[in-house]
């Protein structure tokens, strides 16, 4: 019999969540080549104004507007790419779309659908982070399983996992910090 903490729970991943999860991702990942971007080009095309001899106020703002509208595209384009890349992996891949059951324990983490089931150790882990809808479970750098907080029901069926996560995985669980009342 198992002393600690076991939560248990049926899910179907739905797409929102799956996106959300990667939109994350990618802003986790890249963030620091957005900020680069967003404020770089305007400035290299100040810089590059005042260089050229375009030193009134009027011919560097009408440089920098076709820049600022290069920068809006490239942002909205890389949303779209994680959207599309997105709705191709959840659509291409069953085993994503499948009703799952999840068992986390002191022991591990199972898991079982109709065609696939596993389980694992904490020390596979490489770290949880839990975003606003999740808790993405990392076996790597970049490889991880969504497990979407809605499955739980309450916060304090949450609170309860957050517990286990910290308890299995110490520093390496990036999660809410609650407070005690």
């Amino acid at each position: 019999m198992e002393a600690g903490p076991r939560i248990e729970a049926d899910c179907q991943l739905q797409f929102p969540e799956f996106y959300h999860a990667m939109r994350w991702y990618s802003w986790r990942k890249y963030w620091w080549q957005y900020c680069a971007l967003t404020i770089s080009a305007p400035i290299g095309a100040l810089i590059g104004g005042v260089l050229l001899g375009h030193a009134t106020s009027r011919d560097i703002r009408v440089a920098i507007i076709p820049v600022v509208i290069i920068v809006l595209l490239i942002a909205g384009l890389s949303v779209w790419n994680v959207y599309r890349n997105a709705q191709r992996q959840f659509r291409t891949s069953p085993a994503v779309r499948e009703i799952r059951h999840w068992v986390l324990s002191e022991t591990g983490v199972e898991t079982s659908s109709a065609s696939s089931s596993g389980k694992f150790n904490w020390s596979i882990l490489h770290t949880i982070v839990e975003s606003p809808e999740s808790f993405l479970l990392f076996s790597s750098s970049s490889i991880f399983i969504v497990f979407p907080k809605r499955i739980l029901g309450s916060e304090e069926r949450t609170e309860s996992l957050r517990t286990l996560f910290r308890q299995q995985l110490g520093v390496k669980a990036k999660l809410k910090v609650t407070r005690a009342t």
